[in-house]
């Protein structure tokens, strides 16, 4: 089976590039489907005219820009979106939005869903995506750093969270960035609220497990598949406070 590593996407977003130069407002043969065990088909094509200089991924038919450093759709995004719930007027969070993917899907059944991210060019990229999906009347974005931009006493009923992770021994560093939110991530659920967290690597069960345990959660799943064991390795797990479980 196919597999697509960084070097791959970077090739295939440069032959997008050269192929918008000449591409029509009538987008519709694809450029590669990616392979992944996800409920969704993600498959890469080449912009509209009027976006020429981005790059366009489609998840099942909905259309998502990326400029800049924005990271395009990937196996990951596509296996994570398979694998989190939302019922009918919950609320939502969504750290890390990035182009805005998990956000707009939520939007479907969502009452509310509040979408953040650290970079300024995700925030433009999730505002338009939003729009050019129709659910810009049901996301909320807002630009900072993981919880800063959540008011104090705002609580969701299911925060989603695909924010980078520790994958090899030069993104340790990131352990540091996943520590904050597991300390922070309890204050902002709503009684009986879940959280849905992708990391990656079975070795960092065990750590990911600690820091639940150290905050007061608990994993109450994890779902991981073979056909993605060069990407990363993720890992999507199903998180509860320990005292919405009594």
């Amino acid at each position: 089976m196919a597999r697509y590593n960084l070097l791959t996407i970077i090739l295939l977003l440069g032959f997008t590039y050269l192929l918008s130069a000449c591409a029509s407002n009538k987008v519709d043969k694809p450029i590669t489907t990616i392979v992944n065990p996800g409920k969704f088909q993600l498959q890469y094509y080449p912009p509209p005219k009027e976006f020429s200089s981005y790059s366009m991924a489609k998840v099942d038919n909905r259309e998502f820009l990326v400029m800049g450093n924005v990271a395009i759709p990937s196996a990951q995004s596509a296996y994570f979106l398979s694998h989190w719930e939302v019922f009918s007027g919950e609320s939502v969070l969504d750290l890390g939005t990035g182009s805005g993917v998990q956000a707009v899907f939520a939007a479907d059944l969502a009452s509310l869903v509040v979408a953040t991210d650290i970079n300024p060019v995700a925030i433009k990229a999730t505002v338009l995506n939003a729009k050019r999906n129709g659910v810009s009347d049901r996301i909320d974005v807002r630009q900072g750093d993981l919880f800063g931009p959540i008011k104090p006493n705002e609580k969701f009923n299911v925060i989603l969270s695909n924010i980078n992770y520790p994958f090899n021994k030069w993104t340790e560093g990131l352990w540091k960035l996943h520590e904050r939110f597991f300390a922070e991530v309890g204050n902002h659920l709503k009684p009986d609220g879940r959280i849905y967290y992708q990391s990656g690597e079975f070795n960092n069960v065990s750590r990911v497990n600690d820091l639940a345990e150290k905050n007061g959660l608990k994993i109450i799943s994890m779902r991981m598949d073979a056909v993605l064991d060069q990407d990363k390795r993720p890992i999507v797990y199903l998180l509860k406070r320990k005292i919405d479980l009594k």
